[in-house]
């Protein structure tokens, strides 16, 4: 019986990542931010990126977000014409396999294996934050990284969506409910897990609340604590 994508996937980042524990001097550690959309996870993932870098004797920090499939595209010297087929959760498992089937671009078990090998490398050089895509999943087997969700009240998110991308609140509404419905479906597709699992995380920040500074500064103290429960 042919495997499912969810299978392949478990089981090639159970058996194909399998690191080596590092010595503390050589960790590096990393971030995944998974978010619901509107929640300022870019903001926040910058400031972050700031407040780290401005720490004593530490590298820049840098963020991946849509960025990422510029890294993947070209880790795996792959044309710049994919880059429409890898925003995440963007297309549906039927839209997927139609464009398969018509060799528009690799399966949907090799872009989710280019885009794991590429996730893995970021955060095993380390100070790299990475927005969505499944990071905690990818990476959950390393000590070293911290792993986020970013959540806010539904009307908290529309409002900012829509002052982020200049839509009416009608629209902002339908924008954030279509992103959270299809980033939901690219990790249970993917990985076969539920977004808002909270086992999945080490941290749930309610990004209202705490507003986007102070969610930045408890997730710097928390990536300390992390790596101190690590043994870096």
């Amino acid at each position: 019986m042919t495997s499912s994508l969810p299978e392949i996937c478990r089981s090639y980042l159970d058996t194909e990542w399998n690191p080596p524990r590092l010595p503390a001097e050589a960790v590096r550690p990393a971030i995944t931010l998974s978010r619901e959309t509107g929640a300022g996870a870019i903001t926040i993932a910058r400031r972050v990126a700031e407040l780290l870098s401005e720490q004593p004797d530490s590298p820049a920090w840098q963020v991946y977000d849509r960025n990422l499939v510029e890294e993947i595209l070209r880790d795996h010297a792959l044309p710049a014409t994919l880059q429409r087929f890898l925003p995440e959760g963007a297309l549906s498992e039927i839209q997927l396999a139609i464009q398969e089937m018509c060799g528009l671009h690799p399966s949907s078990w090799t872009l989710t294996q280019y885009t794991s090998e590429t996730v893995l490398r970021l955060t095993r050089v380390g100070y790299a934050i990475v927005v969505g895509r499944g990071g905690n999943l990818i990476t959950a087997g390393l000590p070293h990284v911290l792993h986020v969700r970013l959540v806010a009240p539904p009307q908290t998110r529309i409002l900012h969506a829509a002052a982020s991308y200049q839509l009416d609140e009608s629209a902002a509404r339908d924008f954030v409910r279509k992103t959270d419905r299809q980033r939901a479906a690219y990790i249970r597709r993917t990985f076969q897990a539920s977004i808002d699992d909270p086992h999945l995380y080490d941290l749930i920040l309610n990004t209202a609340r705490l507003g986007f500074d102070g969610t930045a500064r408890a997730i710097v103290t928390a990536l300390s604590e992390r790596l101190v429960a690590a043994g870096a």
